[in-house]
């Protein structure tokens, strides 16, 4: 078994109907059944209006400049020894079948292709995820990365061969041979049965309750979160309940005065919405609610005003 694993560096856009895509670069690592590096390829390819580069491109490994029509033969010739592609996600596979139509025939008919991110997100099932989810992946198995190199494809190429390497050693040994087959077959049905980094996954979570928390107390109120991830928030005049991991959260909540009674509030949320901007915008919506409830029956709003009544009214009655 021989994975290539690919990024390239590339922009896409619209000529009539159809989509356009233009590579600049393609960076390859080749790695052997055991997952060790056994080739590096980096292809620059020349653009027809003399797209000029600095000398920079050329600091590490071997690099093959070429026209693009000769650029991807030499890419389908070095891939073609491969029996799985290992990428980020979808897209660039889009863009390799694009080019390289021959190569689903010398593959058999088939792309075989390794979605790292789906791997990553099927394997820590059941964890709070960040949008960003490369850097989440990496912060996760704790392997160094500088986020800046992101936009370097052979940078970013020789991440996911770390990434790719740590969860495959996870999954291998967890689940051994039907790991692999899942793998292949592009069916994550196995893999999904388990939760990987169980001990990470608590301790990521309780940080997080803590940080809540903590965002709370400093808002001024008290509140706690419970193991299901429900937050519970009490001020002085109500009582709240609802989920971060929502993008329209349900926001339940009881008053301690005239509108007692189960009430409801919704707010919706971007997909890349984070907790700490929802959790944010939820406590200020509580503290505009509460401002409306400041005259219920037996505040000290209400207590005071009666006060000053009863006091007119003596001066009026003498």
């Amino acid at each position: 078994m021989k994975y290539a694993v690919v990024e390239m560096e590339w922009s896409v856009g619209m000529r009539g109907k159809r989509l356009r895509y233009s590579v600049s670069e393609i960076a390859a690592i080749s790695l052997d059944e055991d997952l060790h590096t056994i080739d590096t390829f980096r292809f620059l390819l020349e653009q027809s209006n003399g797209y000029v580069r600095s000398e920079q491109h050329f600091e590490q490994g071997k690099v093959l400049v070429a026209e693009q029509k000769e650029g991807w033969e030499k890419f389908q010739e070095w891939y073609s020894g491969h029996d799985c592609l290992v990428l980020w996600n979808k897209e660039l596979r889009e863009i390799i079948v694009h080019f390289c139509p021959k190569i689903d025939e010398k593959s058999k008919k088939r792309l075989k292709t390794v979605y790292v991110q789906k791997l990553f997100d099927s394997m820590t099932a059941g964890v709070p995820m960040e949008s960003d989810r490369i850097l989440w992946a990496v912060e996760m198995l704790r392997l160094r990365c500088e986020a800046e190199q992101l936009n370097r494809p052979l940078y970013y190429a020789q991440l996911l061969v770390r990434l790719f390497r740590k969860l495959c050693t996870a999954g291998k040994k967890e689940m051994g041979a039907l790991f692999f087959h899942g793998l292949i077959e592009e069916d994550y049905f196995y893999i999904s049965q388990y939760t990987f980094f169980p001990q990470l996954s608590k301790r990521l979570q309780q940080e997080q309750n803590q940080q809540i928390q903590k965002q709370m107390k400093e808002a001024g109120y008290d509140g706690k979160v419970a193991k299901d991830g429900v937050v519970f928030v009490e001020t002085g005049i109500s009582c709240w309940k609802f989920k971060l991991s929502e993008n329209v959260i349900v926001l339940h909540y009881t008053t301690k005065s005239l509108y007692r009674g189960v009430r409801t509030l919704c707010l919706e949320f971007e997909q890349s919405a984070t907790w700490e901007e929802k959790l944010h915008q939820i406590l200020q919506k509580i503290s505009e609610t509460d401002e409306k409830f400041q005259f219920g029956v037996g505040s000290l709003k209400v207590q005071q005003m009666i006060e000053q009544i009863a006091v007119k009214f003596c001066h009026l009655c003498d």
